[in-house]
């Protein structure tokens, strides 16, 4: 059977019969009917929503989670999408005065 999992560590399976249908002929131990196995080719980049800016006036960074479902980053294709950028936020910005003179 083809791997369990699509990007990472899964398990396949076969069928072991002996020959002559009958299990208890066969005298040696049955070869394995369960191995462990890796696959990348449905590792696509899970990528969360951008958080807020870390400043409520002026020019900051915004931070999401980027990763690879296998945990490592070499088996998603191509390069890994931005975890961080520039923003600018003006929702909490406000005027700040002096004392006339």
């Amino acid at each position: 059977s083809p791997c369990g999992s699509q990007c990472g560590s899964g398990a396949r399976s076969r069928d072991i019969r002996c020959s002559s249908g009958v299990d208890a002929d066969c005298l040696e131990a049955a070869p394995p009917s369960r191995e462990a196995c890796y696959e990348t080719s449905g590792c696509e980049w899970q990528v969360e929503a951008w958080g807020p800016c870390s400043t409520a006036c002026g020019d900051g960074i915004r931070a999401r989670a980027v990763r690879c479902p296998s945990g490592e980053a070499g088996d998603c294709p191509e390069s890994m999408p931005a975890s961080s950028e520039a923003c600018r936020n003006i929702s909490g910005c406000s005027w700040h005065t002096t004392a006339w003179s």
